[in-house]
């Protein structure tokens, strides 16, 4: 009896210490990730990207950091015009957020914006003008180079909802912006 206690300790040190290795492989692979993005090797990155969800590995990560590594992977996918794949991806994402909401208005935003994108992408103006327009009642929560995309996507959306013919909602579209400060252009000295 004593020995089979040993030995069932034995296997579950053995199992946590391959869950070890398997998470430190999956966090490894998330920094060469934005390495790999940051250098603009996109297909290095979506290789690294898809091996630190886990998925290949039957790893199931805390949704927080599930979340954030689908995203990636989704702005990765719009990056290389995989509309659908990216779609499925950041949905995922936002999916997560709504569940866990105390987990990041930041990240939530530059979701609603990334969706926004990537439906444009799929010339589905108007339910991206719909993510638009809940990324701009969150724009307080992006950064400055996510708030200029915000606007050029805001531009680019306000033209192709009125070549839609939907005055309504291209209205809708500007009055929300409005409250927006615009980004400063950086110095040039």
């Amino acid at each position: 009896m004593k020995h089979i206690k040993i030995l069932i300790s034995g296997l579950v040190l053995a199992s946590l210490s391959s869950c070890d290795r398997q998470q430190a492989r999956m966090s490894e692979a998330a920094e060469k990730c934005d390495q790999a993005v940051h250098t603009g090797a996109l297909e290095a990155a979506e290789t690294l990207c898809t091996l630190a969800l886990g998925e290949q590995l039957g790893v199931k990560l805390k949704p927080a950091i599930r979340a954030e590594r689908l995203l990636k992977l989704g702005k990765i996918k719009r990056s290389q015009a995989n509309y659908a794949e990216a779609r499925l991806l950041v949905a995922e994402f936002l999916s997560i957020r709504e569940d866990y909401p105390g987990s990041g208005n930041t990240a939530t935003a530059s979701g609603l914006l990334e969706m926004s994108l990537i439906l444009a992408g799929q010339k589905q103006w108007t339910e991206g003008a719909r993510y638009l327009l809940r990324a701009i009642s969150s724009a307080g929560q992006l950064d400055e180079k996510d708030t200029a995309t915000l606007l050029k996507t805001h531009r680019l959306y306000v033209g192709r909802v009125e070549i839609q013919q939907d005055p309504a909602l291209a209205a809708e579209l500007s009055a929300a912006i409005a409250e927006i400060p615009t980004p400063r252009d950086p110095d040039p000295s």
